[in-house]
């Protein structure tokens, strides 16, 4: 594979900004990936003509060049965490400097992007299977609908013996299996649809959900809203962030 000589001013550049911002390894990504406990956006800021030939699995595209006029619209929360990759970590470097003077204060670029990827042979997909920046636009029509609860306020309600819904779990199975806030139900979020009118055939019942991150849950609260129900609660931040972050007790049992 030809690698593209850089010029010394664009080195300059990528080394300025490199000196300003958080980076992480393509190893860190594959591990979050292996154990499913991504904790942010991993976004590719390639071309389209780059996508076309795989990228990282849970990504999302959004290429350098559309990325200042789109992301305020796409990700409006200056919190949320993302992690940007590109071919080699320099045009990631590039977008993660932006983004912070954008106000952005919790972006990464991953170090060595997708060469590094490669020549680690971790696992890729195909464009066919690639998650559209429309899901993005999903999580947030979602949080425009379904109330979020902090993992501080459920806990409390644990604490006090006052919890006033069913805590569920939508997860899949192998995340369930590690572990889970005591007492939680799981219904993963490709069944919830499915199960949940012969599990909780009162709409009025108040319901809790969570995931790993706060995303799944928010769609599965979104979808629970259309088909009637009307008291859930998505908890922001998932386990991962909002539960574990606040050394909260998980169950393995």
């Amino acid at each position: 594979m030809k690698i593209m000589q850089h010029s010394s001013g664009f080195l300059k550049l990528v080394n300025d900004a490199k000196s300003r911002i958080q980076e992480c390894t393509v190893d860190d990504i594959q591990k979050m990936n292996e154990t499913e406990t991504l904790d942010g956006l991993l976004i590719d800021t390639r071309e389209e003509s780059e996508v076309a030939n795989g990228y990282i699995p849970n990504a999302i595209h959004l290429s350098k060049g559309l990325i200042e006029c789109r992301i305020e619209q796409l990700v409006p929360n200056k919190n949320q965490k993302m992690y940007f990759y590109c071919g080699g970590g320099f045009r990631s470097a590039l977008v993660t400097d932006l983004l912070q003077k954008m106000g952005y204060k919790n972006v990464i670029s991953v170090d060595g992007g997708w060469r590094a990827w490669n020549a680690n042979g971790y696992p890729i997909q195909k464009p066919k299977d690639f998650i559209p920046t429309q899901y993005i636009n999903l999580i947030n029509e979602a949080k425009h609908q379904v109330p979020e609860i902090s993992a501080e306020t459920l806990y409390s309600m644990y604490e006090n013996n006052n919890l006033d819904g069913i805590v569920i779990d939508v997860r899949e199975d192998s995340e369930f299996a590690q572990f889970h806030i005591p007492g939680a139900t799981h219904l993963s979020k490709g069944q919830i649809e499915v199960k949940i009118e012969n599990l909780i055939p009162n709409k009025e019942q108040k319901i809790y959900l969570y995931c790993g991150s706060g995303y799944r849950s928010l769609l599965a609260g979104f979808n629970l809203q259309k088909m009637g129900y009307k008291n859930v609660y998505s908890m922001s931040g998932g386990i991962k962030e909002g539960w574990l972050a606040n050394n909260y007790p998980i169950s393995q049992d």
